[in-house]
């Protein structure tokens, strides 16, 4: 309840930003915001808890609803078409998923040459939204979505228990976690199938986890490290049996690129990978090769340089879309500090401080930028499952460093696997303290 409060208030100050806050009998009174109705009651339940009249659930299902409560009201107002065109990707994913459901290809149009930049997951999934869920695709994504958050939060819950809330809170206060999930776009998926194969895998079900992680490939090509590490955890973990999912695996790369053998005459998985790293830098065309003989260049130090920047620099806190929904106190766009909440408010000497001090945890800046470092502490420990967590974590990070594919769209699935490794390192030091 304390975050959607936070949440709502954030919205409410984009949505009035030529609101006079010190006129209080203009906004507070005669027309109170939903926020204001959410404090209240966060208040009365502050109370009851301080009394002990009401306990804290700690269940992950209400931080996915809150989630979902938030960005529910969110894109209800939006069109539909914003979420199939903002990004260009998303219109190639819908054209190739409606192409391919009315012609059996796999291309831009009916008589064009096969596209196989990516494989066949996404462009199914578009396709089968665009063409019978066009109105509610959102909604599906938002509740896809939002399952993620709970399953990994059920995970970290079971294993660290009550440690769990902090994960869960940090995540919930990212603003990329709004803006970009609003969009059609391969990223929620892959999230779904990483999370739900991460879910089986911690109850066993090896077997059917190892079919989820193959699915997540199908999804991005990105999901290789999800087999990849699927793989390094078996061997580590049963050993003998590691020979029987490497044939399954080699069967499931084999039967796609027969697939596309079949229909687009190209014994290949997709085009994707090899496209990016040898064509990372288009400008240059440099082959595979090339990138990797000269990968210490000034022209790829640059190249990586600026792949950083613009994945956990300055441009990664700013809102490019046409709907933002979380404030920014700290700076405009332009560079211009914003006057909404101005010193000589009341309210704004309140809020800003508050506002500014999880702004600055959430975007991450100053010391905040340093949280992912602290992930490495779960390497220290002899539990595979956070191994594998953390693997996850930095091997989605390098790949978006080294390649402008994925140079941008590491965020999310990083976000929510920080719930569970954000929450690991605050169990770490509450027992490392215990012993001291």
């Amino acid at each position: 309840m304390l975050i959607l409060n936070y949440l709502f208030l954030n919205r409410w100050l984009i949505q009035n930003k030529s609101i006079i806050v010190s006129n209080y009998a203009n906004w507070l009174l005669e027309n109170t915001p939903f926020w204001i109705f959410l404090f209240v009651i966060n208040l009365i339940c502050f109370v009851l808890i301080l009394f002990k009249k009401v306990e804290i659930n700690n269940s992950p299902f209400y931080f996915a609803l809150a989630f979902f409560i938030f960005q529910f009201s969110n894109i209800y107002s939006i069109e539909n078409s914003y979420f199939w065109t903002s990004v260009p990707d998303s219109r190639t994913y819908e054209l190739l998923g409606l192409n391919l459901l009315n012609c059996g290809t796999l291309s831009l149009d009916c008589g064009g040459t096969p596209f196989l930049q990516w494989p066949i997951g996404q462009p199914i999934i578009s396709g089968i939204l665009s063409k019978y869920f066009y109105s509610t695709a959102k909604y599906i994504y938002l509740t896809i979505f939002a399952l993620s958050i709970y399953l990994i939060g059920k995970i970290t819950n079971n294993m660290l228990g009550n440690f769990s809330i902090v994960g869960l809170s940090y995540f919930l206060i990212l603003p990329n976690n709004y803006e970009l999930s609003s969009l059609i776009i391969s990223e929620i998926p892959y999230i779904f199938f990483t999370v739900y194969g991460l879910y089986l895998l911690k109850n066993n079900q090896i077997k059917f986890s190892s079919i989820i992680f193959m699915i997540s490939f199908l999804i991005r090509p990105i999901g290789v490290i999800n087999i990849f590490v699927f793989i390094l955890y078996i061997w580590f973990k049963l050993d003998k049996k590691i020979s029987y999912y490497i044939v399954i695996l080699l069967l499931f790369f084999v039967s796609i690129m027969s697939f596309n053998l079949i229909l687009h005459d190209e014994f290949t998985i997709s085009k994707t990978i090899s496209a990016n790293l040898q064509n990372d830098e288009y400008e240059e065309n440099n082959s595979l090769i090339n990138y990797s003989t000269n990968f210490f260049s000034q022209t790829n130090r640059e190249f990586i340089l600026q792949n950083i920047k613009r994945l956990y620099g300055e441009g990664s806190r700013d809102c490019f879309f046409d709907n933002c929904f979380i404030y920014n106190p700290l700076f405009n766009k332009d560079g211009t500090l914003p006057k909404l909440l101005n010193a000589n408010s009341i309210f704004g000497k309140v809020s800003n401080p508050v506002l500014s001090f999880v702004y600055k945890i959430a975007s991450p800046l100053n010391i905040w930028t340093f949280i992912p470092l602290a992930y490495f502490l779960c390497l220290f420990g002899k539990n595979k499952f956070v191994n594998l967590i953390t693997s996850l974590f930095f091997l989605n990070i390098l790949l978006s460093i080294l390649t402008s594919e994925y140079g941008s769209r590491w965020w999310l699935l990083p976000n929510m696997l920080s719930i569970y490794l954000l929450s690991y390192v605050f169990c770490y030091f509450y027992k490392l303290k215990s012993y001291l």
